[in-house]
C-alpha cells in the first residue's frame, strides 16, 4: 500500500498540472498582497475619506431611516481615521484610553435597557467589552482597521484559501487522476498485480490528498513568514469574538432576517493564534473531503475533459454558495458550504443560514460522511467498470 501511494505521489508531482497548481497559488498570493498594500495605511485613509464623501452625497437625498444608517457609517469611518491618527501620535497610551472609553460607553448602553438595541447587538457589545478588557489586562496593543496586524491578515488568507484555493488545488490534482488512466491496457496492468481494487482507489486518493496538503501548507507557511517580516509577528494574541449560540424563534431577528434568537451570555473570546490553529485543523478535513469528491467524479466519468469540467463547475458553485448570505439551511449537507472555516468557528455561519445546531464538530462530521461516501462510491464504480473491460 505504501509503495502504491508513493508511486502515485511521484506521478502527481511530475505532471504538468502540478506546476499549474503552484502557479495558481502564487497568483492568488501575489494578488492578495497587492490588495493588502492598497488597502492599508495612507491608501486606506484616502479610500475611507472618499467613501465618506460619497456617503454624505447619498445622505442628502436619503429617507429618514436611510439617513440614520448612513450617518452611522460616516461616524464609524471617521472614527477609524481618528483612531489611526491619534494612535500614531501616542502609540503606547491612546489605545488604552480609547479602550476604557469604549468599555464605559458599552456598559452604560447595556445598563440603560434601551429597547432599540436588539438582543444580538447587546451580545456583540458584551463581546466587545470582553475583548477590550482582555487587551487592557494583558497589555496587548490592538491593530487598527487601517493598519491590521499580521495575525488578522493571515486569518484573511486562510479564509480566501478555504473559499477559492483548496478545492481548486484538489481539482487540479484529482479531477483526472482516475479518468486519465482508465484505459483497458492500464487497468489490466494494475489489476494483474496482487493489489486489491480498493487499495488502487485509496492510494490515488491518499496521493492527491497528501500532495494537496503539502502544497497548500508550503504556501501558507510562506505567507505567514512574509506577513511576519512585512507587518511584524503581531496580532496573534489579540482576542477573536465568538458569537453567542442561537435558538430557533417564532420571531424574525431583523438584523440578520432569520427565525433565530441569541442565547444570552454564551459568546466568548479566544486568542487569534488558537483561532488560526482551529481553522488549520479543520482545513485538513476539508482538503480530504474535496479530494475524495473529485476522486469520485474522476472515477465516474471516463472523459478527462468531462471530469475536469464537472469539478470546475463545482468550484464555481462552491464560491457562489459560500458567499450567498441567505442560502438558508438547504446548504448544510453540501460539503463546499464549509470552505470558510472561520465563519463556522465564530458562529457567523449560523447567522447566515439559520442552522442553530451547527458547530465545528457537526461540520467535521458532515465532511467525514462525504469522505466515506465518496470513497465507497468510487470503489463501487471502479469495480463495475472493471467488469466491462
Amino acid at each position: 500500500m505504501v509503495g502504491l501511494v508513493k508511486n502515485e505521489i511521484i506521478k502527481v508531482w511530475y505532471r504538468k498540472k502540478f506546476l499549474i497548481a503552484i502557479m495558481a497559488l502564487l497568483i492568488v498570493t501575489i494578488g492578495m498582497f497587492i490588495l493588502i498594500i492598497n488597502d492599508s495605511g495612507d491608501k486606506k485613509i484616502k479610500k475611507i475619506r472618499s467613501d465618506i464623501v460619497e456617503l454624505q452625497k447619498r445622505e442628502k437625498s436619503a429617507s429618514s431611516n436611510e439617513k440614520k444608517d448612513l450617518q452611522k457609517r460616516i461616524e464609524d469611518s471617521q472614527s477609524h481615521i481618528d483612531y489611526y491618527n491619534e494612535d500614531l501620535k501616542n502609540p503606547n497610551t491612546y489605545w488604552k484610553q480609547k479602550a476604557k472609553e469604549d468599555i464605559y460607553k458599552d456598559k452604560q448602553s447595556l445598563k440603560s435597557n434601551d429597547t432599540s438595541i436588539q438582543s444580538l447587538e447587546k451580545e456583540k457589545m458584551k463581546l466587545d467589552i470582553l475583548s477590550k478588557q482582555y487587551l487592557l489586562d494583558n497589555n496587548i496593543r490592538p491593530s487598527s482597521a487601517i493598519k491590521p496586524g499580521s495575525g488578522e491578515l493571515f486569518t484573511v488568507y486562510l479564509d480566501v484559501f478555504g473559499i477559492f484555493v483548496i478545492f481548486l488545488v484538489s481539482t487540479i490534482f484529482t479531477a483526472d487522476i482516475v479518468s486519465s488512466e482508465f484505459s483497458p491496457a492500464y487497468i489490466k496492468s494494475i489489476l494483474s498485480r496482487p493489489v486489491s481494487k480498493f487499495n488502487i482507489i485509496l492510494s490515488k486518493g491518499l496521493a492527491a490528498a497528501i500532495s494537496s496538503f503539502l502544497v497548500i501548507s508550503i504556501i501558507e507557511i510562506v505567507i505567514f513568514t512574509v506577513l511576519g517580516f512585512v507587518y511584524g509577528f503581531s496580532g496573534y494574541k489579540e482576542p477573536v469574538p465568538i458569537y453567542p449560540k442561537f435558538n430557533y424563534s417564532d420571531v424574525i431577528l431583523p438584523s440578520i432576517d432569520k427565525h433565530i434568537s441569541p442565547i444570552l451570555n454564551t459568546g466568548y473570546i479566544m486568542p487569534q493564534y488558537k483561532f488560526i490553529l482551529e481553522v488549520i485543523m479543520f482545513q485538513i478535513i476539508f482538503i480530504a473531503a474535496s479530494v475524495c469528491v473529485c476522486l469520485m467524479i474522476s472515477t465516474i466519468l471516463k472523459s478527462n475533459s468531462a471530469a475536469v469540467g464537472t469539478c470546475t463547475i463545482l468550484q464555481i458553485t462552491f464560491v457562489i454558495f459560500t458567499n450567498l448570505r441567505n442560502a438558508g439551511s438547504a446548504i448544510i449537507p453540501i460539503f463546499f458550504s464549509y470552505g470558510d472555516v472561520s465563519e463556522i468557528i465564530d458562529r457567523q455561519f449560523i447567522m447566515k443560514t439559520g442552522a442553530c445546531y451547527m458547530d465545528i464538530y457537526k461540520a467535521a462530521l458532515i465532511l467525514i460522511i462525504w469522505i466515506i461516501a465518496s470513497i465507497i462510491i468510487s470503489k463501487i464504480v471502479f469495480n463495475k467498470k472493471d467488469i466491462l473491460i
